[in-house]
């Protein structure tokens, strides 16, 4: 029985570092198309 709880416990942890990767890796992204568009908008702008 002990086993079983510690193997289910090493999955939960393995799947929340999984899911806490995935999203920092999605707000990442997400950080690099709003930089991107900002600095389009900027040249567009800036562009006589």
């Amino acid at each position: 029985m002990q086993e079983m709880r510690t193997f289910f416990h090493a999955a939960v942890v393995a799947h929340l570092e999984g899911a806490q990767m995935l999203v920092e890796d999605a707000l990442l992204q997400i950080v690099l198309n709003i930089s991107s568009v900002s600095s389009l908008y900027d040249y567009f702008t800036k562009c006589p």
